[in-house]
């Protein structure tokens, strides 16, 4: 029940677009981050064909794609080497970057989305000077109380066992490392992605380490630093120099190094 908490939390906490689709191209769920990308209530997708996120230029081609995916049912990054883009409601176009992953239930074939908007990477683009050639999608984890939401949670067998499957397809597909944390620090999600990217299984460090295990202790200490000149505190515990400014519902995204 724990687990299937955690992904529940990722599904609707994730600051990047996640939808399904069932074997017909109809989307089946979407979470709020990209409900608020797309500019559309949930009622209004629900049942939609997935076509209806892409500009019409692109159906035709992209129901061919689709219906050759579903045959192969591959985990893989949509698109690799060409611009992809989406429309808002408003019937503005963006561009993304899109991950796909799948996982059966009940007989039938369902189809996970992972969707980035692109927007400010391709118009940072002309100042770049060197682009890395794979491009990262970033997750960010906001540290919230979600413990009184989850025991108010009400889940059938059914929709326990769907959960099930699709917590599996998630983590396992969402070609991000996540890390979750308690309000301590101590780590309680650890996914293979964040496993194979960083070494550790997750029998090392679930209810055991905190993330400062693999963080760089001199970017630590020049948070620490950084949080000084801005708050005028100093910080002693490592973890809560990470979270801090997520501790004060600041909004943050900022670049670590991780150590294996």
């Amino acid at each position: 029940m724990k687990s299937s908490n955690h992904i529940e939390a990722f599904f609707e906490y994730a600051t990047m677009g996640i939808l399904v689709t069932d074997s017909s191209g109809k989307i089946t769920a979407i979470n709020p981050c990209a409900l608020k990308e797309f500019g559309y209530s949930e009622t209004e997708l629900i049942g939609k064909e997935i076509e209806t996120l892409i500009p019409s230029r692109f159906h035709n081609k992209h129901i061919h794609h689709r219906e050759k995916y579903s045959e192969t049912l591959q985990n893989r990054t949509m698109g690799a080497g060409i611009d992809l883009f989406a429309v808002k409601k408003d019937g503005t176009e963006f561009p993304v970057q899109v991950g796909l992953g799948n996982y059966h239930f009940n007989g039938d074939d369902f189809v996970i989305a992972f969707i980035s908007n692109m927007s400010l990477r391709k118009n940072a683009e002309a100042e770049i000077i060197k682009l890395n050639d794979e491009m990262e999608a970033t997750v960010e984890q906001r540290t919230t109380d979600l413990r009184q939401t989850m025991q108010q949670l009400e889940i059938s067998r059914e929709k326990l066992e769907d959960l099930q499957s699709f917590q599996k397809a998630l983590l396992d597909n969402a070609g991000a490392m996540i890390v979750a944390t308690d309000e301590k620090g101590v780590i309680k999600l650890f996914n293979p992605e964040a496993s194979l990217n960083i070494g550790y299984h997750e029998s090392e460090v679930i209810d055991i380490n905190t993330p400062v295990l693999f963080h760089d202790k001199k970017e630590i200490a020049r948070k620490r630093k950084e949080l000084l000149d801005e708050y005028g505190i100093t910080i002693k515990d490592d973890f809560a120099v990470l979270v801090e400014k997520s501790r004060r519902n600041s909004h943050e995204e900022k670049q670590y190094k991780y150590i294996r």
